[in-house]
């Protein structure tokens, strides 16, 4: 079972509401379908060094694009996979609390209450 949590990816072309799945492991913001992104017309960024679950190290090509995400729209750097699932990553849930239902996979992400 995988948690999923509803997001919506807009780039200069068209935008696309997606369930991605909540990738505790995955240190970026959002990760893609290659298919979704060229649909998206995501702008290149450069690239970065990624560490996989195995271990091992890739340099991937990070794009441009803006999520909604909890009703807020914000920019973000997008990776692609050639995988047909979406991933959020850590980064993007940084001041947030995830929460699973693990009877229907079903992820919460709420923002964190912040101290004053």
């Amino acid at each position: 079972m995988v948690p999923l949590y509803p997001i919506e990816v807009i780039g200069l072309l068209s935008r696309v509401k997606i369930d991605a799945a909540v990738d505790t492991c995955f240190e970026g913001e959002v990760c893609l379908p290659a298919t979704v992104a060229i649909e998206l017309g995501l702008v290149l960024m450069g690239q970065e060094e990624f560490e996989y679950a195995d271990g091992r190290r890739e340099m991937d090509y990070l794009f441009a694009g803006e999520v909604i995400l909890m009703g807020e729209q914000k920019p973000i750097s997008i990776v692609l996979t050639q995988s047909n699932q979406a991933l959020i990553g850590t980064e993007l849930m940084a001041d947030c609390t995830f929460t699973v239902d693990f009877s229907t996979g079903r992820a919460d992400i709420v923002r964190s209450a912040t101290t004053p």
